[in-house]
């Protein structure tokens, strides 16, 4: 779409000399790219991830004196990226990014940007690896409330997974434990095993 390659120019123009847009491989191939409400005025920032030198890095560009301007960029924490989506987890009034960065064969470091004094912030303050990562407004004890929560998938052994549940609660993620997730069958979880390795597979070809 002319939409599409007119962003993917704009973008460009802000890249260091030789970086790349990443791409995400699962679960098909897109550019790393999404337009976020971060900072709840009802207009999208752009944010994306890009390949430099080595490292993975996100910037973020925001629209205003009728021009798009970087208002921060950071460095990533993984040799690549396998989840790179939007939801409102710190508030139903706002968006926040949410990543998730290879750091091994079937493992991924999550991250959560907020947009505070125009900087990026990660709130994950401690390492929260997964195999798979499900974001969804989940029933409670109290219903829905309109904020995300965070289900990781954790690879056990043989065929045992974890899932932790967490929400953004008290300027911090707990353990959501009044979270009615829906916990797999055992089709389900050989299903999930078997996506886990063939997403795995994908970026140990692609790398």
């Amino acid at each position: 779409m002319q939409y599409e390659k007119n962003i993917l120019d704009e973008i460009k123009t802000f890249l260091p000399p030789t970086a790349q847009i990443a791409l995400l491989k699962v679960p098909y191939e897109r550019p790393a790219i999404e337009f976020i409400d971060m900072d709840g005025d009802s207009v999208s920032e752009i944010v994306y991830a890009y390949y430099w030198q080595g490292e993975y890095y996100i910037m973020l560009l925001k629209y205003y004196d009728n021009a798009w301007k970087v208002l921060d960029t950071v460095k990533g924490k993984g040799y690549n990226i396998t989840y790179f989506n939007q939801a409102p987890i710190t508030s139903k009034d706002k968006n926040n990014l949410i990543v998730g960065w290879q750091v091994g064969a079937i493992w991924s470091d999550l991250s959560v940007y907020e947009l505070q004094d125009n900087k990026l912030k990660d709130l994950v303050n401690v390492n929260k690896y997964f195999s798979k990562i499900e974001v969804e407004d989940m029933q409670s004890t109290k219903g829905k409330n309109g904020t995300y929560e965070l289900a990781l998938w954790k690879h056990d052994t043989g065929e045992a997974y974890e899932v932790e549940i967490y929400r953004w609660l008290d300027n911090k993620f707990e353990l959501a434990l009044d979270a009615k997730y829906p916990y797999p069958s055992i089709e389900r979880l050989m299903d999930l095993k078997k996506q886990i390795c063939r997403d795995s597979d994908k970026y140990r070809r692609k790398q």
